[in-house]
C-alpha cells in the first residue's frame, strides 16, 4: 500500500501549495473488507487522476487513501462515513463499523492537517496558501 499521503516540496520560499485531497484510491484491508462499494462506485465518488493538477505548483500534498476510509474535506466527527445520506446516498458498510476501524480511520485525519505537517501558518510573515483540488 502506497503511504497516506505524500509531500512534494521544490521551492521552500513560496507559499503556495497544492493538494489533491480526493485523488487516492487504497483502503486499508480491514476497512476494505466491510465496504459493500464496488470499484466504479468507489471510483463515480472518488476523484482519481486530480493528483495530476497539483503540478501547477511546485509544492504539493497528494492524499493516496479513499475518501470512503476518511474524507479529509470534512470536518472531523464527519470524516467516517457512517449513513448512506453522509455519503451521496450510497450505502457503504456491511455493518456498522467498530470503533477501532473509526479510531484508526481519524488518526489519518488527525497527522494530515497542516499544523502536523510543518507547513502550517506561524507567524503573519508566513502565510501558507493553499489550493485544494
Amino acid at each position: 500500500m502506497k503511504e497516506f499521503f505524500k509531500i512534494i516540496q521544490k521551492n521552500n520560499v513560496s507559499p503556495f501549495w497544492t493538494l489533491a485531497i480526493h485523488s487516492g484510491h487504497e483502503l486499508r484491508s480491514e476497512v476494505e473488507k466491510e465496504i459493500v462499494l464496488t470499484e466504479n462506485q468507489r471510483l463515480r465518488e472518488e476523484d482519481p487522476f486530480t493528483d495530476e493538477f497539483t503540478n501547477i505548483s511546485k509544492n504539493r500534498i497528494i492524499v493516496n487513501r479513499s475518501r470512503f476510509e476518511v474524507d479529509l474535506n470534512r470536518i472531523r466527527k464527519k470524516a467516517v462515513y457512517m449513513r448512506p445520506q453522509d455519503a451521496w446516498g450510497l450505502e457503504i458498510w456491511k455493518n456498522k463499523p467498530d470503533k477501532e476501524l473509526i479510531s484508526i480511520s481519524l488518526e489519518l485525519y488527525d497527522i494530515f492537517f497542516p499544523e502536523n505537517l510543518g507547513i502550517a501558518k506561524k507567524s503573519p510573515q508566513e502565510t501558507r496558501l493553499f489550493f485544494a483540488l
